[in-house]
């Protein structure tokens, strides 16, 4: 005897031996197969869509272009509050072409080919600042910048209002942004 259940869900009554066996969920079976690997991809899309909801996030663009020239310390005062939200906290000075990221030196190559070395301090509200003294970088599509960042010794105590920002020589950086969020 067949009975139609829910949707894709078919019930039958087996017999064997002339004992009934009970219900047997043929195409909820055959749905497992066939569907596990989409079921298993919607649950870790999903998963981690809400985890990113949940994260704590800050992205604010001090910047839109900034011209950096030695021995002159530029100040930005940041649009609004920067705040540290979690364990990754970085100042993102993008570079465009024909100016580069040096992976190996940590810096700004020119285009003439002078390496250019960056240093960064986040400014408190009574202007005091608190260095950043690690540096990373990023060469994804569409973003390369040189990321500075918190290093272990350096103890940040924000809110900050503003960036002080010194060059080794001079260069033209296209967007100086602050990124803070949790986890990596």
């Amino acid at each position: 005897m067949v009975r139609r259940g829910l949707g894709f869900l078919v019930l039958r009554r087996v017999r064997l031996s002339g004992r009934r066996l009970g219900l047997v969920h043929d195409r909820v079976n055959t749905f497992k197969k066939m569907h596990w690997p989409l079921l298993a991809w919607t649950v870790v899309i999903g998963s981690q869509s809400l985890v990113g909801a949940c994260a704590k996030s800050q992205t604010v663009v001090i910047a839109n272009v900034a011209r950096l020239v030695p021995g002159q310390p530029v100040t930005i005062q940041a649009p609004e509050s920067l705040l540290i939200l979690g364990s990754l906290n970085e100042l993102r000075i993008q570079v465009d072409a024909p100016d580069s990221l040096s992976k190996d030196e940590w810096g700004i190559r020119r285009s003439d080919g002078v390496l250019i070395q960056v240093a960064a301090a986040m400014l408190r509200g009574d202007k005091t600042p608190d260095t950043m003294s690690a540096e990373g970088y990023s060469t994804s599509p569409g973003h390369r910048y040189l990321a500075l960042r918190p290093s272990i010794a350096d103890s940040l105590h924000p809110p900050f209002i503003g960036v002080r920002i010194t060059a080794s020589d001079s260069v033209t950086v296209s967007k100086i942004v602050w990124f803070s969020r949790s986890g990596w």
